[in-house]
C-alpha cells in the first residue's frame, strides 16, 4: 500500500532512510561514513521538509502489510538548473528485505504522477554509480545522462543521473 507522507512519519521516514543505506552502500560508501548517520540527523532534515509553507516536494510512503513504512520516495522541481529537466526524485530507498516486490515501481509511479500533476514533464535522478539497484532505473526507462563526482564528509564517489524526458507514459 502507498500514502502521501505526513509529518508523524517523521521517525519512520528517519529509520528507513539510515537502514537502507547502511544495507544498499555497505562495501561502496566507508564503513566509517555509514556508522556516521545518524537517526537524529535524518529526522531533522525531514523535520525541515514538512516544515515547509508551500513547498512543492512531494513525498510517498509505501507501507508492508501491517502498517509499516518500508520504504518512500521523495521528488519535486529540479536543484540543478543546468540539466534541462523540470523535475528530480531527490530520493527513493526501501528497506532490502522488499526489493524485488513492486514496492519501488510503485512508490517511482506514483510520484511521477504527481509530478506531473505539478506540471513537471521531464525529470532527473542522481544515483551513487556503483549502487547495485542501479537497474532498476533502466528498467523504468531511465537514460544515462551525466556523470559527476559526489562529495560528501572525506568520501567521493561517482555519481550517475538518469532521465526520463517524456513522463506521460507513468499517467
Amino acid at each position: 500500500m502507498l500514502r502521501k507522507a505526513v509529518a508523524a512519519d517523521i521517525p519512520a521516514l528517519a529509520r528507513v532512510h539510515v537502514a537502507s543505506w547502511q544495507e544498499t552502500y555497505r562495501g561502496i560508501v566507508p564503513d566509517h561514513y555509514l556508522s556516521s548517520l545518524s537517526y537524529a540527523t535524518s529526522k531533522a532534515r525531514w523535520r525541515s521538509t514538512f516544515g515547509k509553507s508551500g513547498s512543492s516536494i512531494r513525498a510517498n510512503v509505501a507501507l508492508d502489510d501491517t502498517g509499516n513504512i518500508i520504504g518512500f520516495c521523495q521528488a519535486g522541481p529540479i536543484r540543478q538548473k543546468e540539466f534541462d529537466y523540470a523535475g528530480e526524485i531527490y530520493a527513493i530507498y526501501l528497506l532490502q528485505q522488499f526489493h524485488g516486490q513492486g514496492f519501488g515501481r510503485s512508490l517511482f509511479a506514483s510520484t511521477v504522477r504527481e509530478l506531473l500533476t505539478d506540471k513537471i514533464s521531464s525529470m532527473l535522478i542522481w544515483v551513487l554509480s556503483d549502487n547495485p539497484t542501479r537497474g532498476f532505473y533502466e528498467a523504468m526507462g531511465g537514460e544515462s545522462v551525466a556523470e559527476i563526482p559526489f562529495e560528501f564528509k572525506d568520501v567521493t564517489l561517482p555519481c550517475t543521473s538518469y532521465g526520463w524526458k517524456d513522463l506521460s507514459r507513468f499517467r
